[in-house]
């Protein structure tokens, strides 16, 4: 799906606004039941663990941590009955179903990977096995003796190996404590959501979303860190998360442009474009002058299907608006 062009008129509305000038903070409301997002932020937390675990290779881990997040699930869902069936919490019931998913496939490539080293273990180390079991003594073959020197050879370096990477993994960790004992941590919403932009101008989506949970644990309400990370949910294709947060954000700035282009940027990657098609112009209908509201209803006419002599019509509004050339939406348009 080629969604470049609308991306990159979303991070210029972004990088636009300075100092994250999102027209004030969102307010909130005592009257109002916890939102969804605010609820789920621990079984998020969970996740995410589990998630660095299976990139570790540290399946039994991954495994306790996505139980911990069903637990959570399960706890959230107890507690909010009335909800629990409705379209709301559809997304939960989405992140349980994952969960349940990744446990079975982690469990399924542990017996798999079990049974490949089982298939490739040497018959001769079965057989010595056996053997040692039923008190079975053999003659050792020249063949035999080299055979148990090498693999005696082979535990010898492999544990030696080990060692060596055990010992190197817990300097560059205690390397790294220091570090990050040496640096004052940041803790108002100010630095916090600086220090999320940061790491979203530079592709550190991880480092951005540390930050913005930091964030939201301070302040669960406010705007600026709830739009934040819906880019960051649409920049790792996570579009359920991101819909979650686009729910609330539009409710409390239903004019909100960089809101509306950011979803319509969400919708159009999954083909729904009929929706993108009326968050986009509601944009433009929100900022008449502003270009990128423009420049994405010609990307969408043109992923639609729809006349590039039409689609050509919003390029060049854009463009008497102050828009830059955008060489890969005249491609398209051509």
């Amino acid at each position: 799906m080629k969604i470049t062009t609308t991306i990159l008129c979303i991070a210029a509305a972004l990088a636009a606004t300075p100092s994250m000038a999102f027209l004030g903070f969102g307010g909130s409301s005592t009257n109002k039941p916890p939102k969804l997002h605010v609820l789920m932020q621990t079984a998020n937390d969970y996740i995410e663990e589990a998630q660095v675990c299976e990139l570790n290779g540290d399946g039994d881990k991954a495994i306790d941590y996505y139980k911990k997040a069903l637990e959570e699930l399960d706890r959230i869902v107890a507690e909010n009955p009335g909800r629990a069936e409705t379209a709301e919490f559809a997304p939960l019931r989405n992140k349980a179903a994952v969960c349940t998913i990744q446990i079975d496939a982690i469990k399924l490539e542990q017996v798999n990977a079990n049974e490949r080293r089982v298939a490739v273990t040497d018959t001769t180390e079965l057989q010595r096995k056996y053997d040692e079991k039923h008190g079975i003594k053999r003659l050792k073959s020249e063949k035999d003796r080299a055979a148990e020197d090498a693999r005696k050879k082979a535990e010898d370096e492999a544990a030696k190996k080990k060692a060596d990477e055990e010992a190197a993994k817990k300097e560059a960790a205690e390397l790294a404590a220091k570090k990050s004992d040496e640096r004052a941590p940041t803790t108002s919403i100010d630095g916090l959501l600086e220090d999320a932009k940061d790491a979203i101008a530079s592709g550190s989506y991880a480092a951005a979303s540390k930050s913005l949970v930091a964030a939201m644990k301070i302040d669960p309400e406010n705007w600026d860190a709830r739009y934040l990370m819906a880019y960051v949910h649409v920049a790792r294709e996570d579009y359920e998360a991101a819909d979650v947060l686009f729910t609330d954000i539009l409710e409390d700035r239903p004019d909100n442009v960089s809101a509306l282009l950011l979803h319509a940027a969400s919708l159009m990657a999954r083909g729904s474009y009929a929706e993108a098609q009326k968050s986009v112009a509601k944009a433009i209908k929100a900022n008449p002058s502003y270009y990128a509201g423009y420049y994405d209803m010609a990307t969408l006419l043109v992923e639609m299907g729809s006349s590039k002599e039409t689609a050509k019509k919003y390029y060049d509004i854009g463009r008497s608006h102050g828009g830059p050339r955008d060489d890969e939406l005249e491609k398209l348009l051509k």
